[in-house]
């Protein structure tokens, strides 16, 4: 799965280059209890967007999350 990094700040989207991969991740990610949106012309952005007072364990539980939905839709 390839993607290009974009956004600022603590605002970060991930851009999917294949079709209909960003919504497919975030349905998988919402399933397992992460709140995740698209953006983009063609929704083919999984947007980033924490709450300012995340803490480490929250990231690293969303980022596990994340990794995880991508992982199982490519196998």
């Amino acid at each position: 799965m390839d993607g290009e990094l974009r956004g600022r700040g603590f605002m970060q989207g991930i851009a999917c280059r294949t079709p209909d991969t960003a919504p497919k991740i975030t349905a998988k990610a919402f399933e397992k209890g992460l709140i995740m949106e698209t953006s983009g012309v063609n929704d083919d952005v999984i947007k980033l967007l924490p709450p300012l007072i995340i803490d480490e364990d929250g990231i690293e539980k969303g980022i596990a999350i994340l990794e995880e939905s991508m992982k199982e839709l490519i196998q």
